[in-house]
């Protein structure tokens, strides 16, 4: 949808019969963004991870967070 949320109930689409969903959001001009898990049919959804893209090897990794 617009707010960023996956609307998955009645879109026909994948999302709908998949089992999980995962969505990278991050910015085009920006290192740094999250990975979210939007549907997990066998875990716990909404779950963030901050992750950051490396360039120089075209991947995202996740972010150290210190406790």
């Amino acid at each position: 949808g617009t707010d960023g949320k996956l609307n998955a109930k009645g879109s026909r689409g994948p999302e709908e019969d998949a089992a999980l969903v995962v969505v990278i959001d991050r910015k085009a001009d920006e290192e740094n963004g999250k990975l979210r898990i939007e549907k997990s049919t066998h875990g716990r959804s909404g779950i963030e991870v901050p992750i950051r893209f490396d360039t120089e090897r075209l991947r995202f990794v996740e972010v150290e967070t210190r406790l």
